[in-house]
């Protein structure tokens, strides 16, 4: 007889847009039910160890990655599997706490794991960036990197009677440049709870937006280019976009969630929605002034 944990944990996301009312078409309220479950067989999977505990919940899987939460998972559990992960070849570009640690292996591929509430790991597991992701993340970083002054140089002595070029103006470089798409520098960006991102998605007869803003503690969603002019503020309940933020939708005696993550961790060029049965959606960032403008151009319609 298997055992069940259960606890209330609702990720429902977008899936289709209505025009009309702004909303997604299906709402779905669901519980999370950790039970038994048979560790993915793809070969993505094979990467990284298996967990001590078989209770859990698979939140999706696909040969290019996957979202599974392992309960039954003591701090101490935790940091074996992490230990565990590292003797795997996970120990590039990485970082590591008491409770999250993400890196990559020598072939790009990245694991994330965290420790969460009620002796919960999540992994998470995601193949190489493609090569848009490359060009896009080096854009990104050229455009985040300090300016240096173009004013002219004169040479001056230290104390040790040594000459040395310096600025005649500050001889500090300028600070980091926020991103086209958040308030945010790069290295800010990556955290995924700081400031203000944007993102958007092309349809073939209008876009859909998401601007979040940490700093109000809300995001916003609506569409654009199909006479719509409603715009949805829900407030964020938690999270953050290195896993999930969780939104919350309030109306009347009905209430749902949604789930945003970055498509990669700690990569702010591009955002995942997904549903709560593994299909996923992308959302590029896109220019904030001009998301801002549009949305400031609606009706906010609070829930």
């Amino acid at each position: 007889m298997k055992k069940v944990l259960s606890v209330l944990l609702i990720i429902v996301l977008i899936s289709t847009f209505s025009s009309c009312t702004n909303k997604p078409d299906t709402q779905v309220d669901s519980k999370m039910e950790y039970a038994e479950f048979e560790w993915p067989d793809s070969e993505i999977a094979k990467l990284i160890p298996v967990p001590k505990s078989n209770i859990g919940y698979i939140y999706w899987a696909e040969d290019y990655g996957f979202v599974i939460y392992v309960a039954n998972t003591t701090a101490d559990d935790y940091a074996e599997y992490v230990k565990a992960c590292e003797e795997s070849g996970f120990t590039i570009d990485g970082r590591k706490g008491d409770d999250f640690f993400w890196a990559d292996n020598e072939n790009g591929y990245q694991v994330t794991v965290r420790l969460q509430e009620d002796d919960v790991m999540f992994i998470r597991m995601d193949d190489p960036e493609d090569e848009f992701l490359d060009d896009s993340t080096e854009d990104l970083e050229t455009e985040s990197v300090p300016e240096q002054t173009d004013s002219s140089v004169e040479s001056v002595s230290d104390q040790s009677g040594e000459s040395n070029d310096i600025s005649t103006e500050a001889s500090t470089t300028k600070p980091p440049q926020s991103l086209y798409y958040s308030t945010n520098t790069l290295e800010q960006a990556k955290e995924g709870n700081l400031g203000i991102y944007s993102y958007k998605r092309s349809g073939s007869n209008y876009d859909l937006y998401w601007i979040i803003d940490f700093d109000e503690g809300c995001a916003y969603y609506f569409t654009y280019g199909n006479n719509n002019g409603i715009c949805d503020r829900v407030m964020i309940d938690n999270g953050n976009l290195n896993s999930y933020v969780t939104v919350t939708y309030h109306d009347g005696d009905s209430s749902w969630q949604y789930g945003l993550c970055f498509k990669r961790v700690r990569q702010p060029d591009r955002l995942i929605q997904s549903e709560s049965n593994g299909t996923q959606y992308e959302f590029i960032a896109t220019d904030l002034n001009d998301a801002l403008k549009i949305r400031d151009s609606m009706k906010i319609v609070n829930y």
